[in-house]
């Protein structure tokens, strides 16, 4: 197998791809106990889409597999990549990767410069994020989903500009097992202040195609109704 390396210069002077995956990497990725390995894992279909952009960032081994749970459910297949390297490890410890869990991502978001935040988002959105649009019923909703002690308060910072207001759930479901699984997320379900911050997120979207176009396309689904609206005004 081939080695794994990563573009360290990207740490310095970091790229719309390089702040994308750091989002993912957020939502998805995880960094091996006792190694210098850092991994993200997501469905196929998904990986075959952001693949050119995680390569962008360095030579990341790439493969597929797919898992079987206990109860012999077979689960989607997935992709793996993952990276190994010491520097790009103490980095995302430095900026609290192994507290994700339930810090706050605003260490590494205000490490980024300003101009890139947007992709940071972009990539947190596409693994943790759900974009809701339901035209027939008029409803629209967005809802990024996490750990039952998150750390959502960065959000009242990146939230403001779109004067978006938000709630926060948390919830215990009780598994088929008898296990609970506890999680939060923080949700608003206003139209015309999801377009406003989505326009921001995927301004330039249809140029780079950085990120998932399903995600995209929800996007889309939102800001078309909000343009049917004005006319009809």
């Amino acid at each position: 197998m081939r080695e794994s390396s990563f573009n360290i210069e990207l740490i310095n002077n970091p790229t719309k791809e390089f702040a994308y995956i750091l989002g993912f990497l957020w939502a998805d990725g995880y960094l091996l106990p006792n190694t210098n390995t850092v991994s993200l894992e997501i469905v196929e279909k998904d990986a075959e889409i952001i693949k050119e952009t995680v390569l962008k960032t360095g030579n990341w081994i790439v493969y597929n597999r797919v898992r079987s749970s206990k109860d012999g459910y077979v689960r989607q297949k997935t992709t793996k990549f993952h990276v190994t390297d010491n520097i790009l490890r103490t980095f995302l410890e430095k900026h609290d990767y192994t507290k994700k869990s339930f810090n706050s991502f605003k260490s590494i978001y205000y490490y980024l410069p300003e101009g890139l935040r947007k992709y940071f988002l972009r990539g947190y959105i596409d693994g943790d994020g759900c974009i809701y649009a339901s035209p027939k019923n008029n409803l629209y909703q967005f809802h990024i989903s996490s750990t039952i002690n998150q750390d959502w308060s960065i959000f009242n910072d990146i939230f403001k500009p779109f004067n978006i207001n938000y709630h926060i759930t948390k919830r215990n479901q009780i598994r088929s097992d008898g296990k609970i699984n506890k999680s939060s997320k923080i949700q608003t379900s206003n139209a015309d202040s999801i377009s406003n911050f989505f326009a921001y997120i995927y301004d330039d979207f249809v140029t780079n195609n950085i990120g998932l176009l399903r995600k995209y396309n929800k996007f889309v689904d939102i800001l078309n109704r909000q343009k049917t609206n004005i006319k009809a005004n």
